[in-house]
């Protein structure tokens, strides 16, 4: 039995996740289809943080000069 059934049983098939997900993701998707977004994968942070920083600030148009990479060092660093 998954995780989630044993916590919710109610909500614990697969259908009935995927469909929560569809209701209460999918109409959000025309307001964000005007913005920019950057997708993140929480596992790339932890594994590369520095590199995926700069990635997000790229995609965000923010300009990474050197004190953004100073600041990002120490948030890899520490």
């Amino acid at each position: 039995m998954p995780a989630r059934a044993r916590l919710e049983p109610h909500r614990g098939t697969q259908e009935q996740s995927d469909l929560e997900w569809l209701t209460n993701v999918v109409p959000y998707f025309e307001r964000a289809r005007a913005k920019t977004c950057v997708f993140v994968d929480y596992d790339n942070v932890m594994a590369d943080p520095a590199s995926e920083l700069e990635r997000m600030a790229r995609g965000l148009g923010l300009a990474v000069d050197d004190k953004v990479r100073s600041e990002i060092r120490i948030y890899r660093d520490e």
